[in-house]
């Protein structure tokens, strides 16, 4: 085999899946200077090994560490990637946990030159280990899983990578053969799990979770689910590896893309992905809608092929009743040009819309006010909260308080507060809204019928001015 096809091969079935920094710091050294990935990962051995043996005894235990306790960690300490490598981790650290015990030992045992030397070796070892492991546990083969026959070859497939605006994707088109359009990717009726399979009856709808990360991982990565598709992964699956791709650094998808493609005929590593990536994308159905209870599908509940039909019918057609009213209603906007806050409230009220009353809010003695201070501030806190504009979150503060009840109120905060565990396109295009919703709050310091501006409970009366 050319040394070309082991370099990639090491990047694409260790570097990439398990890796961590090591793997993210070897690809960006080999793209900026053009070397081999295998080159630059004897030069950083080396000069690793030469600085644990010649410093003091103390210091190589914390630089060892950085190799064989940092890179696992990196993987333990994140929810999908612990979930992913949950074998591969409980294969390793008991390793780890021998190596260090014998360490420590060598520590008060031997001579600083001689515990240097078990120092790097241990580190050696355990890294070597981790390495030499797949994501499920077993060994890294780069000729296929032992025991098979070698499988004939593939031609190789362009790795997905992140297309700059106005450039064509990476990836070639989609087969030759009729392919379903985006909206209907449910496996047909006829398709029947198989053994150990979960069952498709949590993608009988686009679920709304789902849909967010394929629209994202859609721009970022043009083509790789269609690559996918081709290869013959089912949709299920594809989700799971969906998700797996958003959780996963951006230099380590092309890696594990082409990982999935380059095998995709061997039966043994297509039966483990199906069942791996189907329950993955199961559990990230069950766990968005334990954040999101608003927009609870009826996914969870099996719906039929005939009800799923009725379900998608009803909201394209919702969807084009709001379009229209949203086209009927920028018309007259356009028409009538309300000026100010009572021309705004005569106009939405004319055409049956609620408004927020400008009046004491229904819930301000409802709610404690260190409550509502303390909603107030995660609104307003760009490190632990939305960071929003002080004008917009007044008009948030008054929406809430309201609210026809306290149960009311609490759930449309519970919604803002999963605004900031949802992707960046998705907050972003929340803060429009709310901009564009509650700028009627800048009115009442800005235009001239000297109506007072909106101040919150706790904030008290407003001082005169002498």
């Amino acid at each position: 085999m050319p040394f070309d096809e082991h370099s990639a091969q090491l990047r694409s079935h260790v570097l990439g899946p398990s890796g961590g920094w090591l793997g993210e710091a070897t690809v960006f050294i080999s793209d900026l200077f053009g070397l081999w990935d295998i080159f630059v990962l004897m030069t950083i051995f080396v000069i690793s090994w030469i600085i644990v043996r010649i410093v003091a005894p103390v210091m190589s235990i914390p630089l060892g560490l950085i190799f064989d306790l940092s890179i696992p960690m990196q993987y333990q300490n994140h929810d999908f990637t612990r979930e992913n490598h949950k074998e591969h981790l409980s294969g390793y650290w008991p390793v780890f946990l021998a190596g260090t015990a014998v360490e420590v030992v060598s520590f008060f045992m031997l001579f600083p030159d001689m515990f240097t030397l078990v120092v790097a070796t241990k580190t050696t070892i355990c890294l070597t280990i981790w390495l030499s492991r797949r994501e499920d546990g077993s060994k890294v083969s780069f000729a296929g899983p032992s025991g098979t026959t070698p499988r004939p070859a593939v031609p190789r497939r362009a790795v997905p990578r992140p297309a700059a605006p106005g450039q064509p994707s990476s990836l070639p088109g989609p087969p030759s053969a009729p392919r379903q359009g985006s909206g209907s990717r449910q496996p047909s009726s006829s398709q029947q799990p198989g053994a150990g399979e979960v069952p498709s009856n949590l993608s009988a709808i686009n679920h709304p979770g789902i849909e967010n990360v394929r629209q994202a991982m859609g721009k970022k990565y043009p083509g790789a689910e269609d690559a996918l598709e081709a290869a013959g992964y089912d949709n299920d699956t594809r989700e799971g590896m969906l998700v797996h791709m958003a959780s996963a650094g951006s230099k380590r998808v092309p890696g594990l893309v082409e990982t999935w493609l380059k095998t995709a005929n061997n039966p043994a590593d297509m039966a483990s992905r199906k069942k791996k990536y189907a329950k993955k994308a199961q559990q990230y159905r069950l766990d968005w809608e334990k954040r999101h209870p608003e927009h609870k599908t009826q996914s969870t509940k099996g719906a039929s092929g005939r009800s799923t039909k009725k379900m998608i019918k009803h909201s394209e057609h919702s969807q084009k009743t709001w379009d229209f009213i949203n086209h009927i209603l920028a018309k007259q906007i356009q028409k009538e040009k309300p000026r100010g806050p009572d021309g705004w409230v005569k106009f939405l009220q004319r055409y049956g819309i609620p408004v927020i009353s400008l009046e004491a809010p229904l819930l301000e003695d409802k709610i404690p006010l260190k409550e509502q201070e303390k909603r107030y501030q995660f609104l307003t806190d760009y490190k632990h909260g939305l960071g929003l504009p002080s004008e917009q979150v007044n008009g948030m503060m008054m929406e809430m308080l309201n609210q026809p009840t306290v149960e009311e109120a609490d759930r449309l905060f519970a919604y803002w507060r999963s605004v900031k565990n949802m992707p960046r396109a998705q907050r972003e295009a929340f803060r429009r809204d709310t901009d564009e919703r509650y700028k009627k709050w800048e009115w009442h310091e800005a235009s001239d019928n000297k109506r007072p501006a909106v101040r919150m409970p706790w904030q008290g009366p407003e001082e005169e001015e002498e």
